[in-house]
């Protein structure tokens, strides 16, 4: 378009220029129109004028058939007149003088007319101009979408996010705060050995802050420290910390994870405190699983993510200590795989396995396995020296508004000798849980058993859970109330309610 006008602009000035000089030169004006002494005819004609019909046809000098002077001549001829008035030749002279400008304006109009029909109306102007407004509108909402698309992606929209996003100064792209707090109600009898004694109290089960962040996109950190975290009685509890570490994110599938963190070993241990469907996880993995520790990890998920891995070094020795017990790493792995459906979808089933060993030269263990280092001394010490092996498998399907869980776990203990003999604890679980309001209420059993040493009789224990989830937000702001039975062999029997009401900032 802008071609076309620049084009007809140049074609104007040239026709009035071309008029400005034949005025400056009339005489020349005359020769040109047919004076005898210059040739007017093409190549191969005689020289000579040219008939008057011939240069009124043609507006020039050049020679034309008979028929189109004839038709030319007697078509509608305008009288000239009207249009020049003066003599012949000086009306000639004036049609000549201003036919370069006549003939620029003439393209400008079949340009414009061109550009826009002769027939098109208003309305149809107006539909054009609306046409294009709705195009621009598209176009604008489509630029505005993917605006805020990327605003979310850099993290510039704060009110979105579920987690204040506090920018420093320093290095870090992204530091976020967050935590939980889980308060809790129980009545009536202790139930097995998890429980301090059988009285009715109210206390804080758990609560944690933490900060969480990445540099460079690829290293992520977490720091998170626990105000309570114990079931036994307690008068003076202290911030401890439970994660402290920093991971290489680069490759999905082989990310690198060092510092303190939970160690690769049972299914429920690893699942988030605060996603648990009974208040407290089975006592089998409070007793074998080795817990948080100090280490270096690889992980990752592998075949589009229905494989995954972890293999870690360790420690051995509990968490927020700073010394091995020993020269030698305990070492743990696990892998889980996803055998029908999708992870996260309403049908899925997945099967884990998992493992570790340790040599040991003194390692706390739970009271309930009835180790002892000292067994000179009349006091057992729970602790343990010698080679550990734990193993377990697990398995969680999903249905719908149904999933269960199940679990196997079991520890070896083969200690020094002249200690003790070699002693083996296992237990398993399983549990139920449907949801007969969707996303809302949760109806939850769960029966566990489990043996803390096969060389002993009578410790066996078995704990029946049967109680409701109340999802007020989800998991950010959950209710529980279950009931749990104790049929230890050593006991007639016992029953504890439990309460807890969850909130996570």
């Amino acid at each position: 378009m802008v071609r076309r006008l620049f084009i007809l602009l140049v074609a104007c000035i040239e026709g009035i220029g071309t008029a400005v000089a034949d005025a400056a030169r009339p005489d020349a004006s005359r020769r040109d129109v047919g004076d005898a002494g210059t040739s007017s005819r093409s190549d191969g004609e005689a020289d000579g004028r040219a008939p008057t019909a011939t240069r009124r046809a043609s507006g020039g000098c050049r020679g034309i058939s008979a028929s189109l002077v004839v038709d030319d001549a007697t078509a509608s001829p305008p009288l000239r007149s009207l249009i020049f008035p003066g003599k012949h030749h000086q009306r000639r002279y004036q049609f000549l003088q201003y036919r370069p400008l006549v003939f620029a304006l003439t393209l400008v109009a079949l340009a414009a007319g061109a550009e826009e029909p002769p027939d098109s109306s208003v309305e149809e102007r107006l539909q054009r101009l609306e046409k294009g407004f709705e195009e621009l509108k598209s176009v604008n909402e489509t630029l505005l979408a993917e605006n805020a698309s990327l605003r979310k992606q850099l993290d510039l929209v704060a009110s979105e996010a579920k987690t204040p996003v506090v920018r420093p100064s320093g290095k870090p792209e992204k530091l976020q705060f967050g935590g939980f707090v889980q308060v809790q109600g129980e009545a009536g009898d202790a139930v097995a050995s998890r429980f301090a004694d059988d009285g009715d109290r109210i206390f804080v089960r758990r609560a944690r802050l933490s900060a969480s962040g990445n540099f460079a996109r690829h290293i992520d950190y977490r720091l998170e420290s626990e105000f309570a975290g114990t079931l036994g009685n307690s008068s003076a509890m202290r911030a401890q910390m439970t994660d402290g570490y920093v991971t290489f994110t680069h490759w999905p599938a082989a990310t690198i994870r060092t510092g303190q963190f939970k160690t690769p070993f049972g299914f429920e241990q690893l699942v988030s405190d605060t996603k648990l469907a009974t208040p407290e996880r089975s006592v089998i993995n409070d007793m074998l699983t080795p817990g948080r520790q100090l280490g270096v990890q690889l992980a990752g998920d592998i075949a589009g993510k229905r494989l995954s891995y972890a293999l870690g070094a360790f420690n051995g020795n509990a968490s927020n200590t700073s010394f091995n017990d020993g020269d030698n790493f305990m070492v743990a792995a696990r892998l889980s795989a996803l055998l029908a459906g999708s992870s996260g979808g309403s049908k899925s089933l997945r099967i884990g396995v998992n493992g570790y060993t340790s040599e040991d030269e003194s390692v706390s263990v739970s009271p309930a396995l009835g180790l002892d280092s000292t067994p000179a001394t009349p006091a057992r010490d729970n602790v343990f020296a010698g080679t550990r092996t734990g193993y377990g498998i697990d398995a969680q399907f999903v249905a719908g508004r149904t999933e269960i869980w199940a679990e196997y776990l079991a520890t070896d203990f083969e200690p020094l000798k002249g200690l003790h003999s070699d002693v083996s604890a296992s237990g398993w679980y399983a549990q139920a849980g449907y949801f007969a309001l969707p996303g809302t209420i949760q109806v939850v059993g769960k029966y566990e058993s489990n043996d803390p040493s096969d060389l002993r009789t009578g410790d066996d224990a078995d704990v029946f859970w049967l109680g409701a989830n109340w999802f007020l937000q989800s998991h950010d702001i959950k209710l529980q109330f279950f009931y749990a039975i104790d049929d230890a062999e050593s006991a007639d029997g016992s029953g504890r309610v439990v309460a807890r009401v969850q909130t996570v900032f």
